[in-house]
Formats: C-alpha cells, structure tokens, sequence
C-alpha cells in the first residue's frame, strides 16, 4: 500500500510540473506534452521490454452509457450467437438502457471454434440480431467443447495479443493469415515459457494458449507494474505501447470511463506481447515520446475513406508509409475509438 501511494504522488507530481504545450519530466522521467488541442500524453511508464505511454483528454461521445462486451458478457446482457459460418456470427443486446461496445480483436469463447472479432461495433439497447464480421483462432474443432455450448459463446476474457494478429484480421481480413498469426504467437509463447502452450483440449485454439498457467504468470508480472498507471488517470483516454523500443500502436477512446473498462483486457494482451518477444542482451530505452506522437498525430489528422458500416457505427480507415488507423464513430459522427498500428 505504501508503494501504491508513492507511485499515485510522482504521477501527480507529473501533472504539477508539466505545463500545457510543454514536456516536464519528474526524477522517474515521466513527461507530459502536448499532441494537439484535444489530447496530450504522459510516460513513459516501463516494465522489462514493454513501454506505456498515457493518451489524456476530455470526452468525445456524451449520451450513451457504454459497456464492454467483457462486462456484457458478464452481466449476460449480450448473447453471441453461432451461425454455422466460420466468419460469421451474430450479437443481441438485451439491455434496456446501455450500448455494447464490441472492440476489433475481442476473442469470444465456446461455440463450435473460438473466434475473434474483426471489426469494432456499437450494439444499441434492445437491439436485434446483428452480424459480426470474426476469424476463427483455432482450428479443426466444430462441436461443443466439454460443457460449453454448441450455439452461443460463454465469455470474452481475452484480446488478440500481437500485431500481426490485429492486422491480420482488420487490414488483411484473412482466414489464412490469422491462422498463421496464430501459430506464430503459440510459438513465440512457448520458446518464452519452455514449453509448449498448446492445450490437450484444443491445441489449435489461441485462447487456450492464453489461458496457460505459465504463459499468465508472464502476463502478470507486467500487468501489476503497468496497470495502476491508468487506473490512477481519471482523465486518460487511451494508451500507446513500445516492445524492446520500437512503437508498436496506439488505442484512444471517445470516453474516459469507457477505456478505463477496457485497460484491463488490453495490458493483459500487450503484456502476452512482450512476453512473447525476445528481449535484447542490452535493455532498449524507450523510445522517443515524439515518435510515439508522430504516430499518432499522423492517425488522428489523416483523411480516411469510410468502411462498410451499420445504423449505429461508422467505421474509417486510412494508410500510410507508416501506419495504419481504424477509426469507429457512433450515428452522431462522435468518436468512439481510434487505433494506429506501426506497419
């Protein structure tokens, strides 16, 4: 406890010292600057081989109360339905008053595969059934495993946990490519942990993989230094990470209390991430801050070319030398959420 309150006095002393448009830097050398009138960002914030940096700023979307679809699932207010299609499924939000927000590389469990999601969606209250666009992340299973069901999905715990799988699914939208993805990420988890991750249950499934004793106890090493750095941040919107020095992606969401619901989930995955990527024999510093937001002033300000969308999400993309943004609005043209991925 009383290294908690230490660490939650130097993040204030961060915000004392550090002036609007300018970067300060407590004896730790975390740093604060400005990106632009919206937003401004802080860190680094460091464990091993992975770097967070804190996306600040005020809310972009007003007017709906918003869950995630870990905690819908949760609650069971959504239910995932099968539709015999490897890539397709379908979700009902049976809330009366709350959105579902559906993030692009959710992984879903049960059914007849485990699948992940491929696009960001917004499910309104008492919606009816919606499609999904998903991907398989195992393979050769299609039958109930053990007590789960055949026809619905049970829960949504894990994150896609590497950027070849998230470009995989939203930029390449291949089957083949994140099967492969998926293979990749076994390996690289089970060179870190000495052993093959692969489950007697399913070996094919990325989710199973996750769930290893083995490859958690990695995860959770640094989640507990990096996850109270946002929890501390009632006004962080967003985080980007570097692995062994080099900026990976960046994630911003159009409400504070909406990432804050997210963080867990994603450090897990960007901690499975590093994990799983051999760390140099001399440490790598992290990178510059104005690289970071180079990135992603670059996603915020590019023009991008509007995406097949529903009643209630507007999806964008756009794509340069250098990245690739996915952009997700609601009905009203607000901003929901913005991820940058380093090609």
């Amino acid at each position: 406890m009383r290294a908690f309150k230490s660490f939650l006095f130097k993040l204030a002393l961060v915000a004392a010292i550090a002036l609007p448009g300018m970067v300060g830097a407590n004896q730790d050398g975390i740093a604060k600057t400005k990106l632009n009138e919206d937003y401004f960002l802080s860190g680094p914030y460091s464990h091993d081989n992975l770097t967070v940096f804190l996306v600040h700023g005020k809310e972009k979307i007003s007017g709906k109360k918003i869950l995630s679809l870990t905690e819908a699932m949760d609650k069971k207010v959504v239910t995932i339905h099968e539709t015999g299609e490897v890539n397709r499924l379908m979700a009902q939000n049976h809330s009366a008053d709350h959105f579902i927000f559906i993030q692009s590389g959710d992984i879903v469990k049960g059914g007849r595969q485990d699948r992940t999601l491929g696009q960001d969606v917004l499910l309104p209250p008492k919606s009816k059934k919606i499609a999904l666009d998903s991907f398989c992340v195992e393979q050769g299973r299609w039958h109930p495993r053990g007590p789960e069901q055949a026809a619905t999905f049970a829960s949504s715990k894990k994150h896609l946990s590497s950027k070849e799988l998230k470009l995989a699914a939203k930029k390449a939208k291949s089957q083949a490519e994140v099967w492969k993805a998926v293979a990749d990420e076994q390996e690289r988890l089970s060179r870190k942990v000495g052993k093959s991750v692969k489950s007697s249950a399913s070996e094919t499934s990325l989710q199973l993989s996750l769930e290893d004793g083995a490859v958690e106890a990695e995860s959770r090493k640094y989640q507990r230094a990096l996850l109270p750095a946002a929890q501390a941040q009632n006004d962080a919107v967003g985080f980007a990470y570097a692995v062994n020095g080099a900026f990976v992606a960046a994630d911003i969401y159009g409400h504070p209390d909406l990432f804050q619901k997210l963080w867990p989930k994603l450090i897990e995955a960007v901690s499975c991430e590093a994990a799983a990527r051999p760390m140099p024999a001399q440490a790598s510093a992290p990178p510059d801050m104005e690289i970071v937001k180079t990135g992603i002033l670059e996603g915020l300000s590019k023009p991008k070319a509007p995406e097949p969308s529903d009643e209630f999400t507007r999806r964008a993309t756009s794509e340069s030398k250098n990245h690739d943004t996915f952009e997700t609005k609601d009905e009203k043209g607000q901003l929901v959420h913005l991820n940058v991925i380093k090609k």
